[in-house]
């Protein structure tokens, strides 16, 4: 089998920023975007980081644009996706999509979990996320999964 690099989550949402953004697409806005999309803080390091590494495996290049007063002179990076990114990003949609359906389909196959029949899990869009026995639920006063042994 092929060696092949996937786009890992964090990566995954900065090109769809990035997609989103289009030419406006420097570091403070794409952070920006990705908080009030996501919903959750992001660290501006951790942005920049990611672009580096994106443009490093080839899915994503930058230009400096003109220095501007407001910057001390500086000039801010733009970043723009290319064609071999547009792929990935399509590519890892449709793995995601294919293994979502997947999930969907084995979350409401009617089959019991080995936990006495009960389903454990929480519904999301129509997916079943199975939590594994051993975590069991501390809603229901079980044990915290720390104090419990694993069965195998």
């Amino acid at each position: 089998m092929a060696k092949r690099d996937y786009l890992g989550s964090f990566e995954l949402i900065v090109m769809l920023a990035l997609m989103r953004l289009r030419e406006d697409a420097y570091g403070v806005p794409i952070s920006r975007e990705i908080e009030e999309t996501v919903g959750r803080e992001v660290a501006l390091a951790s942005v920049y980081a990611t672009l580096e590494r994106l443009e490093s495996k080839g899915l994503v290049s930058s230009e400096l644009g003109e220095p501007t007063s407001e910057r001390g002179g500086r000039a801010k990076r733009y970043f723009h996706v290319t064609a071999k990114g547009l792929r990935e990003v399509r590519q890892t949609r449709q793995a995601l999509v294919k293994l979502w359906k997947r999930g969907n389909a084995a979350g409401t196959s009617g089959k019991r979990a080995r936990n006495g029949g009960r389903r454990q899990g929480l519904r999301h869009g129509g997916f079943r996320a199975r939590v594994p026995e051993h975590l069991g639920d501390t809603a229901r006063g079980a044990k915290p999964w720390a104090q419990r042994r694993q069965r195998h």
